[in-house]
């Protein structure tokens, strides 16, 4: 019986896709143009589980997005309000909660 994994997908910048696409990061990974954003990479795996992705996800920085799986996306969500309440871009009352929240996010990062 085959192991039990998860989709793990990721959407890279433009300014990274080159380098992306350099190595071959996991036997499983698929690469395609995403489909939604001009010029930005569609990367995806299958994983046991994300716990050794997670540290490489956050070494891309703004270059890269979570897409899917909502889990992972909510780890690096907190990993940001955290970052925002150190850097102090988030009032520490306005995040009393490490929940996320669509709406108030995007608020806070507006250009």
């Amino acid at each position: 019986m085959g192991e039990e994994t998860i989709r793990v997908v990721l959407r890279f910048s433009p300014q990274v896709k080159r380098r992306v696409l350099e190595t071959r990061w996991h036997p499983s990974q698929e690469t395609i143009e995403d489909p939604e954003k001009t010029g930005w990479l569609r990367w995806q795996v299958d994983v046991a589980d994300t716990l050794d992705l997670l540290p490489w996800v956050r070494g891309w920085g703004a270059d890269v997005e979570v897409l899917e799986p909502k889990e992972l996306k909510m780890s690096i969500v907190r990993d940001v309000k955290r970052l925002s309440r150190m850097y102090e871009l988030e009032s520490p009352v306005e995040s009393k909660s490490d929940d996320y929240d669509d709406k108030r996010f995007a608020s806070l990062f507006k250009d």
